[in-house]
C-alpha cells in the first residue's frame, strides 16, 4: 500500500513538471494510465485472480527489427516502437479437467501499439492503431525452481515480451508474423 502511494506521488510530480515544461504539457491520460497501473499491481498482490494477467512490454529496436528513420535516443518516448501486451495464463483459468490439455507456460497475448505518434520528431504518417493476438511464454513458470534472487530475476524478465507468433490487426488488414516483431 505504501509503495503504491509513493509511486503515485512520484508519478504525479513528474506529470506536474511535464505540465510546466514548454515541450510537453500535463496529460490527464498519463495520470489515468499510471493510476490504473498502480491499482493493477495492488489488485494483483491482494486478489489472486489478477495474477493470471501479466502486462508485458516489447521495444522494437528500429535498427535491428526494420528500417526506421525514427530518432531512438530516448526509448521511453519512442512510442512508434513500443508494443504493450497483456498476457493471459489460460491454464490457470481453465476448469481442472482441462488444465492437463494446456501446455505449462503457454499464454495468450493481446497487444496494442500505435504508429504515427512520435514526440521526438514530427510524425511521418497519420496515426494508426494496431492490435495483436498471439501466444507468449511465461518465463516464470518454465524456468527452474528459484531461490530469492533468482525468483526476483525470473519475475522481472517475465515482464519483457519475447518474439513469438502473432497476428497483427491494422487498418489495412491482418498481418501474420512467425516471430513478431522480427522481419
Amino acid at each position: 500500500l505504501y509503495g503504491g502511494f509513493i509511486s503515485f506521488i512520484q508519478m504525479f510530480e513528474l506529470e506536474y513538471k511535464d505540465g510546466l515544461a514548454p515541450d510537453y504539457g500535463f496529460s490527464k491520460y498519463d495520470v489515468y494510465s499510471s493510476t490504473a497501473g498502480i491499482l493493477y499491481y495492488y489488485l494483483q498482490n491482494y486478489v489472486p485472480f489478477f495474477q493470471n494477467f501479466t502486462p508485458k512490454y516489447l521495444y522494437n529496436y528500429p535498427k535491428f527489427i526494420h528500417d526506421s528513420q525514427i530518432n531512438n535516443a530516448v526509448i521511453v518516448e519512442n512510442y512508434e516502437e513500443i508494443t504493450f501486451f497483456m498476457c493471459i495464463n489460460v491454464k490457470n483459468l481453465l476448469p481442472t479437467q482441462y488444465k492437463k490439455m494446456w501446455l505449462n507456460g503457454l499464454e495468450l497475448a493481446v497487444g496494442y501499439s500505435v504508429r504515427g505518434f512520435n514526440v521526438i520528431d514530427k510524425p511521418r504518417y497519420p496515426l494508426k492503431e494496431n492490435y495483436y493476438l498471439g501466444i507468449d511464454l511465461n518465463l516464470f513458470s518454465v524456468l527452474p525452481d528459484h531461490d530469492s534472487r533468482w525468483h526476483w530475476m525470473a519475475q522481472t524478465l517475465n515482464f519483457i515480451k519475447l518474439p513469438s507468433p502473432m497476428i497483427e490487426f491494422t487498418d489495412d488488414g491482418q498481418i501474420q508474423h512467425l516471430m513478431y516483431p522480427l522481419k
